[in-house]
């Protein structure tokens, strides 16, 4: 039986398929820290940082818009201290909308902070987007905070702590 040898140059005609990759990466750390109040769309201090490949996404007042079309992975993390008073549970919100108006929840996560000072938490979580309009496919980043001004999130441009990464994984 034959077979191949990989080593081997070989020759094509027409077109090649199937190689594909990760074609865009843009990743916004929030550049300083941010105390919150009950509840809100993040819509400051956002600096694009870190992974950058590809034509970038946009951010607008929080509001963030895609280049092109496709699959994304959103990845979304709060770095999250508790600075006073009693104990609190805060949500990360990845809000997404397909007609650059209605907010949906794309994705909740919940976590605690303790009654003690200075506690240190995170809040991570991820999905999948599909961007089929660049024009109206859109991403926020909303939270929760049961209670006003006892958390804040960290932040700081030199390296991932509160941030929003994009991933485009390929075509629609």
């Amino acid at each position: 039986s034959e077979s191949v040898n990989l080593a081997d140059d070989f020759a094509f005609t027409g077109t090649v398929s199937g190689g594909g990759g990760v074609e865009n990466i843009s990743t916004f750390r929030m550049s300083t820290n941010f105390t919150m109040t009950t509840g809100a769309h993040i819509t400051a201090n956002w600096s694009k940082q870190g992974a950058t490949l590809g034509t970038a996404i946009s951010e607008s007042s929080g509001t963030f818009s895609f280049p092109q079309t496709g699959f994304y992975r959103v990845e979304a993390n709060f770095n999250l201290v508790r600075v006073q008073g009693d104990s609190d549970y805060v949500e990360l919100n990845i809000k997404g909308t397909t007609d650059n108006s209605t907010y949906a929840d794309l994705l909740s996560h919940w976590s605690h902070l303790g009654d003690v000072a200075d506690q240190h938490t995170n809040i991570y979580g991820a999905i999948i987007f599909d961007v089929t309009n660049t024009t109206n496919d859109k991403i926020r980043l909303h939270y929760e905070s049961q209670n006003a001004s006892n958390v804040r999130l960290s932040g700081t441009d030199a390296r991932d702590g509160t941030y929003i990464r994009f991933i485009r994984l390929g075509a629609t």
